[in-house]
This record gives structure tokens, sequence and C-alpha cells, in this order.
């Protein structure tokens, strides 16, 4: 069962980082604005996010394996979509159907494991199970450069088609059978759904929007709107009966480090492998396929992390663990920072390495303090509560990382560029793609756009570290706080 879970779990989040490596193939084909290239790629966490909940309640329901199957199935389907889309609007629509079904079985597969695993067996199927999702992430870029360089963007679907096929195969011959209880009885929290939906698309729309401009009304407007639909949420939540989620769980302080610690953790992770990946082939002039090789430390680093929780992180206790993870991340996303800075590969995976140990350590231990307090029979909201969090890191970090590096590198191309009359381009990919076409200033042109990405990359991480380090001090102070002493002692 947890292989069967895994294969399936590593498809997936190879898809969530994979796309980013096509895009300049998608464009050529559909001559693809901007806009166009960022929802492509924001729509699959987006739609994610937005179904974890309401599979948490139906899994409750109706059965994990059942939501499971169906998101797999579904995963396949939308695949084929992918294949055979003719325009930018078919595409989109199978990258959104991808991450509903995706949003279907990651709460699941976790609930799963949580409520078949003895207590004493449960942190290290976690691990396993974290292990395939972290090798999914970096590897994302490895397969996606790998399979457009020889297909094109299609390629990546087919991918999906034929890894899904199989995954589908192995989940329902091995999951174990669930017997559904309450079916008849309990009423579907329809406004709850439709609030939580719009909120997180709304945000994400913000977000998605910021890339472009951080403070026009086309970011603030949606994501202000979906703080007050997020509030919206939690206040109907919290006077019905019938509830979507658990925000009790909250309550346990257990519970509430580990989700914000799981934020973080993805935030940080998508952050790099959307930002990495153009730095090492607009600056460094790599292909895609040796620009994902390149991130190959992060994928061993990630995996030797969460492999150390059973001989290290057990040892020193998970809220010291979590902590310590936290630290990693931040400590590994300025060493960074100083790499794109230096030009200095060496550096850059160094600060991949200890980024690593920190996203593959992070996330078990997370996983399995966040579950001590929780009853097996709420783990299916429990787990999609936490998955909402990791998704809405995701959301995060490309957000975010992609609105900070926009801005600053509009700001330090106009500077290097002013008052000599060439036109500002919003991405440095057009910037370089601007100066092909040009004559004269070509030369010019080219420099100060590589310059002007390093300045915006070398902050970018600079103030993504700071923010980690920030909130795991903010996060140390709300453990001693409820234990009553020093999470040091």
């Amino acid at each position: 069962m947890l292989v069967s879970l895994c294969v399936a779990e590593a498809v997936l989040f190879v898809n969530t980082t994979a796309f980013n490596l096509a895009l300049p193939s998608v464009a050529r084909s559909f001559n693809a604005s901007t806009a166009e290239q960022q929802w492509v790629v924001s729509v699959y966490p987006l739609c994610f996010v937005a179904v974890l909940l309401i599979a948490g309640f139906f899994g409750d329901l109706i059965g994990y394996r059942h939501v499971l199957l169906t998101g797999l199935t579904l995963y396949a389907a939308a695949s084929v979509l992918g294949v055979v889309a003719a325009n930018m609007v078919m595409l989109i629509a199978a990258r959104a159907l991808l991450g509903v079904a995706a949003g279907m079985f990651i709460p699941m597969g976790l609930a799963l494991i949580t409520t078949s695993f003895s207590a004493n067996n449960r942190s290290r199927a976690v691990t396993i199970w974290t292990v395939a999702g972290t090798l999914g992430i970096p590897l994302g870029p490895i397969i996606g450069g790998g399979m457009t360089l020889v297909m094109g963007w299609k390629g990546l679907f087919i991918f999906d088609v034929i890894a899904m096929a199989v995954a589908l195969v192995l989940n329902w011959t091995f999951l174990p059978k669930d017997r559904a209880e309450g079916r008849a009885k309990t009423k579907f929290p329809l406004l709850q759904s439709l609030l939580m939906i719009a909120g997180v698309s709304l945000l994400s729309t913000g977000l998605i929007n910021a890339q472009k401009a951080l403070l026009s009304w086309a970011t603030l407007l949606p994501f202000l709107s979906g703080l007050t639909l997020a509030w919206l949420f939690v206040f109907v939540v919290g006077r019905s009966d019938t509830q979507l989620t658990d925000l009790s769980l909250m309550r346990f302080t257990s519970f509430k480090v580990s989700s914000v610690a799981l934020l973080l953790l993805n935030c940080a992770a998508f952050g790099v492998t959307f930002i990495l990946p153009t730095y090492l082939e607009a600056v460094k002039g790599q292909n895609a396929l040796t620009s994902g090789l390149m991130l190959m430390p992060m994928v061993a680093a990630a995996i030797a992390g969460a492999m150390l929780n059973k001989s290290f992180f057990d040892k020193i206790g998970e809220r010291r663990a979590c902590l310590m993870g936290l630290f990693f991340i931040g400590f590994g996303l300025l060493t960074i920072a100083l790499g794109i800075y230096t030009g200095v590969y060496g550096i850059l995976v160094v600060g991949q390495i200890v980024a690593g140990i920190g996203m593959g350590s992070g996330q078990p231990v997370s996983f399995s303090w966040a579950f001590c307090d929780v009853p097996s029979e709420r783990s299916g909201k429990g787990s999609s509560l936490l998955s909402v969090f990791q998704q809405l890191g995701s959301i995060l970090g490309i957000g975010v990382f992609g609105s900070i590096q926009g801005a600053l590198y509009v700001r330090g191309l106009s500077s290097e560029v002013q008052g000599t009359g060439m036109a500002v381009a919003n991405t440095v990919t057009a910037s370089l793609q601007q100066a092909t076409n040009m004559t004269g200033q070509a030369a010019a042109l080219r420099q100060s756009a590589i310059r002007a990405y390093v300045s915006a990359g070398t902050a970018n991480f600079i103030i993504s570290g700071l923010i980690v380090m920030i909130a795991l001090m903010v996060v140390f102070l709300i453990v001693t706080q409820a234990d009553g002493k020093s999470v040091l002692a």
C-alpha cells in the first residue's frame, strides 16, 4: 500500500515544478502571453488547494480509498486532455483538472497512512511518503527539461498518462477496502465550500497579478477580497453544525506550529524551483535539462534530510527538529543569495544542500508531530487542513518570490538603461529575446538584463531567508509559551 501511494505522490509532485521548464515551448506553440504562462503554471496549485478541504470532508464521509482512486482516474483523464490540447484554454483547463485530482489524492494518501500504521511505524511511513514527494519537487525540472527537449511540452502530459496508469493499477490493487458511514445523515456544507473556493481563487489571483504589478488594483482588489472571504469562511465554519473542516485542530500547539512550518517549507521549495531555473538558463546560459540537473544537490540533500529523521532528528525530539528544519531552510536561502551574487556555482550548491536538508527533514517531522494529538476519526480533515497550508505555501512561493523578483528586476533594469532609450521588458527572458532582435545595443541590453536579474535574485533570496528566520523566532516563542518553558530545555 505504501509503495503504491508513494508512486502516485511522486508523479503528482513532479508536475508541480516540471511545467516551469516547458513554458518556453508552450509560448512558442501558442504565442502565449506572460499572463497566460503564469496562469498555466499557477492554476495547478490553485485548484489543488481549492478542493483539499472538500476532499477531506468526503474522505471522512464515504471513505479515503474511494476519493483517492477517483482523484487518480481524473488525473489520468486530465493528462489525456493535455496531450490533445489545441490552444491555451484547453491547456489551462487540463492543468486545472490535474490540480483538482491532486487535491483529492494527497490528503487521502496521508489519511490512509496515519490510520493504517501503528504509532511506532507511523513516523517511518510518513518519512518514506515524504521522501517520495520530496523527490518529485526537484526531479520535476529534470523530467520536465528532458521531456520538453525530446518531445516538446506535450511530452510532459504523455509522461503523466503512462505514469498515472501504473499508479492507478497499483493503488486499485493494494489499497485497503473502507466502509462509508454517515453518508445519508450528513449534509454537504455548500456555502462553506463556495466561500473557501472563492477565497482561495481570489488570493491566488492577487498573488499571480503581483508578479506584474505589486501595488496595482489588479493585485490588491482580489487579494483583499480573498482575505475577506477567508475570514467569512472561518466565521461560518465556527457557527455551523456540519463543518467542511475541523478548525478546532488549530488549538493544538503541535498542529498549529506544524502547519506554519509546512507552509514555510513549501513556500521556500517552490520559490527556489521557480527562480533558479530561469537564473541558470538566462544568466548562466544552460539548457532546460542541464538546469534541472544543476538542481540535483537539493534532491540529494532532501533525501538525506528525510533519512536523518530516524537516526538524528528523532533523538532530539519533534519540536526541536521542526525548528531546526526551519533554520536550515532560512540559512540555505541566504547562502543561495550569496551564490547568485558571486556567480559561483559551488556556493549555490552549498545553499541548495542546506535548504534541501531543511526541506527533507521538515516534512516528516511536521506531519508526525501534527497528528500526535489528533484522534484517528478526524484524520481526513486533519490531513486536508495540513495539505491546505502546504499548498498555500506553494502558491505563496510562486507569488511572493515571483512578485519580488519581477519588481526588483524591472526597477534594476530601468536604472541600468536609463537615458539609453531602450524599452524595459517585464522579464529577463523577454529582455534577452529583445536583445537578439537588436543590432547596435544588443550586447549592452543583454549585460544590463543579466546584472538586473542577478541583483534582483540576490535581494529576493535575502528577503525570503530573513522572513523564514523571523518566522522561526515567532514559532519558537509560540512553542515556548505553550509549554511554559524553553523548547531547548
